[in-house]
């Protein structure tokens, strides 16, 4: 998918989700790529709840290193 779909996609799918649930998600928080995160939109839609339910959360692992 193209960068300029993808974010005309999200843009409405983004408006819909803040009136649902209060705030804008971001993409980057979850380990998904473009198709999942839209598939993952559509069914916080559909079942009500919100994105942390459906995606796993992005962990950085190179954050916990210790120097």
């Amino acid at each position: 998918m193209e960068t300029k779909e993808f974010n005309a996609l999200l843009r409405v799918k983004n408006k819909k989700y803040l009136e649902l649930f209060g705030y804008i998600p971001c993409i980057t928080d979850y380990s998904c790529d473009r198709e999942q995160y839209l598939r993952a939109l559509d069914e916080a839609f559909k079942k009500h709840i919100e994105l942390n339910q459906i995606l796993p959360l992005y962990h950085n692992t190179e954050s916990n290193v210790e120097n």
